[in-house]
């Protein structure tokens, strides 16, 4: 393990949690890492589709922070994301923080 070590310390290794529109109810696949305390943003979700892929804040208002591939996201998608955002928040920052484990967080979330 001792040869691995600097791989290991050089690598962004995060843990990650996909939730499919099954279980939230959106029309994407949701992606949500843990924070670990090398990020310069805060807490977000990563919605993709074939189209690509759209960052959404999550601490604070909903908003767009960044977007790959040619993606693009309806007013009654957006309200959609914005209504599971705030439907799931603090659920959503319990996994951010690393409070919960993928599959508590899995169980936790509301479908919308």
């Amino acid at each position: 393990m001792e040869k691995y070590k600097s791989l290991f310390e050089k690598q962004k290794l995060y843990e990650m949690s996909n939730l499919f529109p099954s279980d939230t109810g959106l029309d994407f696949t949701m992606w949500i890492t843990t924070k670990s305390g090398r990020e310069k943003h805060n807490a977000r979700i990563t919605l993709n589709n074939s189209d690509g892929e759209v960052i959404i804040s999550i601490f604070g208002k909903p908003e767009i922070k960044g977007k790959k591939g040619k993606i693009i996201l309806s007013s009654k998608q957006m309200k959609k994301i914005i209504q599971f955002i705030e439907l799931n928040r603090d659920t959503l920052l319990k996994h951010w923080n690393g409070e919960t484990s993928s599959k508590q967080f899995g169980k936790d979330i509301i479908s919308i």
